[in-house]
């Protein structure tokens, strides 16, 4: 069944292409939306940047006469720019966008909707609470309070989902201890970038014969046996590892870094590293010092780390002479060869 799509306005700034990502459906922008965009677009930063653009994309539509005549587009979906029916001027920005999806649903007997006059007064919403909930009308908003309160009257609220990737958290045994066919123990690996491991008869993970390791380091347990293989891939651009705080998420991908830039053959020129400015209790203020020295407090944990990978403790890296240059970390990042930067200056 064809759906009615009402936006809310951070979904346009979240994805500014967002109106034509709803296939066949129809797309409703409500005036609000096009006057918090018109708000939004003064300025230089990355959400005017985002406003603009998405600006851009209506009045194109707009210039093709795709919203006046509301000619389909090429998915088979219709653009609208309108409000709802006798919209009160006192209501907020996202009330006026529910307002605007309450007047699009249908005049079905079936439904019952509240009256205009009786929407935004606690005892309306109260009344209707046990309101069913129509699915040819959806609110689509980031904001989690829009949907709280669209869901209370009935209508359809989700988030924008068209650019969401969904994590695979799932591990366990793909072979029981009786599975057999035949006589013959044996899988199908049907889904790529997944790792297998044999279980011996106690459940310990079997030993890898010429498996990838990091000088100095051992895994303690599966999945690090899995991140360290992984980090270790040259046929792996990208890796992402999650898990909370102390699971080595840090400490492997650095010592991988240094690792495969320092090593005879290196395969990488330089190791970045970057964290974010962000205090967890009350701001100290300004801090002495070039940008090196601002930045020694909050890169605390990557110096730890590198301690650990590289067995000097960094307050004795400037006295004394080290066998290998790469086991003085001020030599990597004298040299080039480690860079640690805030993500404000990237």
């Amino acid at each position: 069944m064809k759906k009615i799509f009402v936006l809310d306005t951070n979904v346009l700034i979240h994805d500014q292409e967002s109106i034509f990502k709803f296939d066949e459906n129809d797309v409703v922008i409500p005036f609000v939306v096009i006057e918090e965009l018109d708000s939004l677009k003064k300025g230089h930063g990355e959400i005017a940047l985002s406003a603009r653009q998405a600006l851009a994309h209506i009045d194109g539509l707009r210039a093709s006469g795709k919203i006046a005549l509301s000619t389909p587009l090429e998915n088979g979906g219709q653009i609208r720019i309108g409000q709802g029916v006798d919209l009160p001027e006192h209501l907020s920005g996202d009330n006026k966008i529910i307002h605007t999806a309450l007047s699009f649903l249908r005049t079905d007997k079936s439904i019952r909707r509240p009256s205009p006059s009786s929407i935004w007064s606690p005892v309306g919403m109260m009344r209707e609470a046990d309101m069913p909930r129509h699915s040819g009308v959806v609110i689509v908003s980031k904001d989690t309070a829009v949907r709280i309160k669209a869901e209370s009257l009935g209508i359809c609220a989700e988030d924008y989902r068209y650019d969401k990737t969904c994590l695979f958290r799932e591990y366990g045994r793909i072979l029981g201890e009786n599975d057999s066919r035949n006589g013959i123990r044996s899988i199908r690996y049907l889904r790529g970038g997944d790792y297998l491991i044999r279980l011996e008869g106690d459940g310990r993970p079997a030993k890898v014969k010429d498996g990838k390791s990091l000088e100095g380091l051992s895994p303690k347990n599966t999945e690090q046996k899995c991140a360290i293989d992984a980090l270790l891939n040259p046929q792996i651009d990208v890796v992402a590892l999650t898990g909370p705080a102390g699971t080595g998420k840090t400490l492997l991908a650095l010592a991988a870094g240094i690792h495969q830039v320092t090593k005879r053959s290196p395969l990488y020129e330089q190791v970045v590293v970057a964290r974010p400015i962000i205090p967890m209790g009350k701001d100290i203020g300004f801090l002495p010092g070039d940008l090196g020295e601002k930045l020694n407090p909050w890169m605390q944990p990557i110096f730890d780390n590198l301690e650990v990978i590289l067995h000097t403790p960094r307050d004795q890296v400037k006295d004394k002479q080290v066998l290998s240059k790469y086991k003085n970390f001020q030599y990597l990042m004298d040299s080039g060869v480690l860079q640690i930067e805030a993500l404000t200056y990237i």
